[in-house]
């Protein structure tokens, strides 16, 4: 534990120089100021937000994983011959990047959250936050995957990057296409099961869920809503998604631990 301690203290404090998060921070910070701009309504926010929250998060999370793995290759051939665990190295290195990221998403989005919102958003805003801090851990996740997998930085990165897409972008259409091939048929379970592959699409039913905003929740939404109850449909969809952030863990420390470096 002191181990993974130190190395997640050393690479922490090495990653908070990094421009990038002080852009990353900034970006929420006005995004959150020019959707109050132009309009105080706090459920249109909330919706804009949740929108692009669900599109950079992961993005951002997927590549800054990946060039953070790829980029400490010397420290972490150097780690690994000294006596020290390799999980050690892992959990550390992993966990400094969503702690990093983490740290710049609660800045980005709770300073703005507290002078410009009102006492009514708190609910929401840190739904929002928690939710976020959960999606950068399940993609930093599966970014070091991709790093203890593949010795090829650009093969990893092509492959994090294919993923985004596929659950940013290809996922819906496939899920539109099953539902309007199929729609003579009872779907509603196979489609919940689809839903519970895509954390991006778990995240959104959350937060749309908690907002009730039923012409936003398309149909795996709407589904949550009829087949659970709203605060049962919101736990089913957490715990999903903390098995999202469990199984690229385990399974990148399970390969990084057995890779011949």
């Amino acid at each position: 534990m002191n181990q993974t301690v130190k190395i997640l203290k050393y690479t922490a404090r090495d990653l908070f120089r990094s421009r990038i998060l002080i852009l990353y921070t900034l970006f929420f910070m006005l995004l959150w100021a020019g959707l109050f701009y132009f309009t105080n309504d706090a459920t249109k926010v909330s919706i804009s937000l949740i929108h692009v929250v669900t599109a950079v998060i992961p993005l951002v999370s997927l590549i800054f994983g990946t060039l953070v793995y790829y980029n400490s290759s010397d420290f972490i051939l150097f780690m690994i011959t000294q006596p020290v665990e390799r999980r050690s190295v892992y959990i550390a290195m992993n966990t400094a990047v969503s702690l990093i990221l983490s740290v710049s998403l609660l800045i980005g989005l709770g300073l703005p959250s507290l002078i410009l919102g009102t006492v009514s958003m708190i609910p929401l805003t840190l739904l929002i936050i928690f939710t976020s801090v959960l999606v950068t851990a399940v993609f930093s996740n599966i970014a070091f995957f991709a790093g203890a997998v593949s010795q090829d930085k650009v093969r990893a990165l092509t492959f994090v990057i294919f993923i985004w897409l596929f659950f940013a972008v290809m996922y819906d259409g496939i899920i539109l296409f099953i539902t309007v091939y199929f729609y003579e048929y009872p779907i509603e379970i196979p489609v919940l099961i689809f839903s519970a592959l895509n954390p991006l699409d778990l995240a959104r039913v959350i937060l749309l869920l908690h907002i009730d905003h039923s012409a936003l929740m398309g149909y795996t939404g709407a589904l949550y809503k009829s087949v659970f109850s709203g605060a049962l449909g919101m736990g089913a969809a957490f715990l999903l998604l903390l098995v999202w952030f469990t199984v690229p863990f385990l399974g990148g420390m399970r390969v990084f631990n057995r890779r011949d470096f």
